[in-house]
């Protein structure tokens, strides 16, 4: 089984909104992977915890999934302020995360 971490998509605080919709595509993704066979034979599986948008929670919660749940991988976290508070944790591990991107603000039009 190939386990990827997508936690530190916050269900509460101001990234929530956005979160829960990654949750979905996330979870969308490992159903139709898995239904196809998986990844090179092997299921996939999507570990999802809550950071709250707190980045000491973050990077408590990436320790876990790394030293304890020994993902595979880890994806996010959503937001610039929690991805550079996680970052020293994913280098220490040696696991480079797959960073979702934000789209800028609409602007006026001109």
């Amino acid at each position: 089984m190939i386990v990827l971490r997508t936690i530190e998509r916050s269900t509460v605080g101001e990234e929530a909104n956005e979160s829960e919709s990654w949750k979905r595509r996330y979870l969308l993704c490992q159903k139709h992977m898995n239904q196809k066979g998986g990844v090179l034979g092997r299921s996939l599986e999507f570990v999802i915890y809550d950071d709250g948008s707190d980045e000491k929670t973050a990077v408590r919660l990436y320790e876990k999934l790394v030293a304890e749940d020994k993902v595979d991988a880890v994806m996010g976290p959503y937001s610039s302020p929690i991805t550079d508070a996680v970052a020293d944790v994913t280098e220490k591990h040696r696991k480079l995360p797959r960073r979702t991107r934000r789209a800028p603000p609409t602007s006026p039009a001109s």
